[in-house]
């Protein structure tokens, strides 16, 4: 049989199956150690990739736990400052309590309706009871009543506004000549005395007699003196001279002194406000520069005579 098929492998151009010798035993033992080598490393990949995710899952769970810590120490920040701000006492005023409220450590951007809708939570303003200065960095606001202004003060004085200001508010009582000279001029306030208020008990009595107003210049003896130095100037010499009335004794409301009734100020800003010198104080002006000329011209003799003195005595001892 063996013949047979390889005289028809033969015939057919085949070769005939000869069986494998010792050098193919070897070769199959060959392939059997690179198989299982082979699959060693695959299960070391395998491991590592595993070690790999592993780690990263880890990272990334270090990282969330950091993230929701960060955030709730973020949340129990704010929650302080809140509860702070709102137990907080503000510190006392410096003045006296009064209508008018002057802020200051303002810082833009903000606009002038949202600095009014801040001022008018606690209660309205007087119409014209707004001033700002043109950079915006302070301003006064007077309001109705004084209850009012001083639920406004004790609720900005010590906050953040705007929430980009890097400074805190500071709130404090004014008086009509203190806005007066922070405005410079531009806030003239006339102070009347509260009416009687609507809810009182005996609503058949009549509402209190309103009291003078309050002149905005204080009497002092330096005020006094100027209203004299005024008074003693010639007619005409200037545009912002007026006449000063002397105050009335009736109970009427007493014309508000201004510091232009007393003064003359520069028409540049800020005003500088100034007064004339007298005659009697130009002339006195006058003799003490004579005296200074005379006196230097002393002292000009006095030295050429030493200079020549000098010389003199020089010349003697050359000869």
């Amino acid at each position: 049989e063996e013949e047979v098929e390889s005289k028809a492998a033969g015939l057919l151009g085949e070769s005939p199956m000869v069986e494998p010798e010792d050098g193919g035993s070897k070769e199959l033992e060959l392939d059997e150690h690179e198989i299982e080598w082979q699959e060693r490393e695959k299960r070391r990949q395998l491991q590592r990739r595993e070690s790999e995710r592993a780690r990263q899952e880890v990272e990334t769970r270090r990282r969330i736990e950091a993230r929701l810590r960060a955030k709730k120490e973020e949340e129990k920040k704010e929650m302080a400052e809140k509860t702070s701000q709102k137990k907080r006492s503000p510190s006392p005023a410096r003045n006296k309590p009064s209508r008018l409220v002057h802020v200051s450590q303002l810082t833009r951007p903000f606009t002038i309706i949202q600095l009014k809708e801040l001022l008018a939570e606690d209660g309205p303003m007087i119409d014209g009871g707004f001033w700002t200065n043109k950079i915006k960095s302070q301003c006064i606001a007077i309001y109705r009543s004084e209850e009012v202004a001083v639920a406004s003060r004790n609720r900005l004085h010590g906050i953040k506004w705007p929430s980009t200001n890097p400074k805190l508010l500071v709130t404090d009582f004014l008086t009509t000549s203190e806005a007066f000279n922070i405005s410079e001029g531009q806030l003239v306030v006339e102070e009347k005395e509260d009416e009687a208020s609507e809810g009182s008990k005996d609503q058949g009595e009549e509402a209190q007699q309103r009291e003078p107003r309050k002149p905005l210049v204080e009497k002092t003896p330096a005020n006094e003196e100027a209203t004299k130095k005024v008074e003693s100037l010639p007619e005409g010499e200037g545009k912002h001279e007026k006449e000063v009335s002397s105050p009335q004794s009736s109970k009427e409301d007493k014309a508000t002194t201004l510091l232009d009734d007393l003064f003359r100020k520069t028409k540049a800003t800020p005003c500088i406000y100034w007064l004339p010198l007298t005659d009697a104080q130009v002339k006195e002006k006058e003799e003490e520069q004579k005296e200074r000329d005379l006196q230097r011209q002393r002292r000009m003799k006095e030295r050429e005579d030493e200079r020549k003195e000098q010389r003199e005595g020089e010349e003697g001892e050359c000869l």
